[in-house]
């Protein structure tokens, strides 16, 4: 794990503890030139504070505003920025490539914390729903059935 993926981790762990609401940014895809790797995430809590980045600042004030949405409803989101898009420009994403995102709130407070202590982990979204489950070691949990 990197040092600034345990920094984020922290952060919403710390976030989770004071009983925010939390919002998570997942890079699915990159296509072409882009700023961040597949991978990267950008968290968002329901007070706007945020820790971490998919795009190197291109479009976090966009997913920020989007994460609003997503931590009211509980409904996910996939969002794609790219020079193809209308507002590509007008976010800073002039780097030539396309990002696709998935945008989910995160229903256990724990999520952060078991991240951070089971290593390695494997983290299952189902992309329809937003529903999640972390598997280590043959233990699963989460909102997400072992077996979907």
């Amino acid at each position: 794990m990197l040092n600034d993926d345990k920094r984020l981790l922290k952060t919403m762990a710390a976030w989770s503890s004071d009983r925010r609401t939390l919002a998570l940014a997942f890079t699915l895809s990159t296509w072409g030139s882009a700023p961040r790797p597949v991978g990267s995430m950008l968290a968002i809590s329901d007070n706007g504070e945020f820790e971490g980045s998919v795009s190197g600042g291109c479009v976090e004030n966009s997913v920020i505003e989007e994460a609003k949405e997503v931590i009211s409803t509980g409904d996910p989101k996939r969002l794609t920025y790219g020079v193809t898009d209308d507002t590509a420009w007008s976010l800073g994403l002039p780097c030539g490539g396309t990002i696709e995102l998935l945008l989910v709130r995160l229903n256990d407070p724990a999520f952060a914390q078991n991240l951070i202590q089971q290593s390695p982990t494997t983290l299952c979204i189902q992309l329809s729903t937003g529903k999640m489950a972390i598997g280590h070691s043959g233990h699963w949990s989460g909102d997400l059935a072992q077996d979907t």
